[in-house]
């Protein structure tokens, strides 16, 4: 018996669309690698258009086991150091942040490797600030305070809170 055309031409279309979207899937995940961010480059219209690059962590099967903060410390020119305002402050231990207020969000994309620009032109900002309010400063540091979350079984235990580290981005002269 002879198939039609018709169907295999569909089938092997169909065939053809699902292999490329395991591939840009694929390219999606590993992004860092050079295979992976070559053929990215080329799937990237299709991500944008069918939104497979967006992750939402809460509901996945890794989910974000710790929270960040932004801070910014400023030196003076005697070369003492002060704590510097950032957009949202001092968290709370019992202060829950939506992570969709704007503000919170520029803070939060501070945090990716590739926004040196982003943090050193926040710094700078933080130097006029400061000028303006009369102090002097001659560098800023943007770093962030990582606290992470304990496991459930050392929560039981009483444990409340996991190790808190200082991650160090950028130091940007104010002179």
């Amino acid at each position: 018996m002879i198939l039609p055309k018709v169907p295999r031409l569909r089938q092997r279309l169909m065939s053809a669309f699902i292999l490329f979207h395991l591939v840009a899937m694929g390219a999606s995940l590993f992004k860092d690698s050079t295979v992976g961010g070559t053929i990215r480059h080329a799937t990237a219209p299709y991500e944008r258009l069918l939104g497979i690059w967006q992750s939402w962590g809460m509901f996945g099967p890794n989910p974000p086991m710790g929270t960040s903060w932004l801070h910014a410390t400023g030196t003076m020119v005697s070369g003492e150091e002060i704590e510097l305002q950032t957009f949202f402050g001092e968290r709370s231990p019992d202060r829950f942040d939506w992570h969709y207020n704007r503000l919170l969000k520029v803070e939060r994309s501070m945090f990716s490797s590739k926004k040196d620009a982003l943090r050193e032109h926040y710094a700078l900002w933080h130097c006029r600030q400061q000028a303006e309010a009369g102090i002097a400063l001659s560098e800023v540091l943007i770093w962030k305070e990582n606290h992470k979350t304990p496991k459930p079984k050392a929560r039981l235990a009483g444990k409340d809170s996991g190790p808190v580290r200082r991650i160090e981005y950028t130091s940007v002269s104010c002179l």
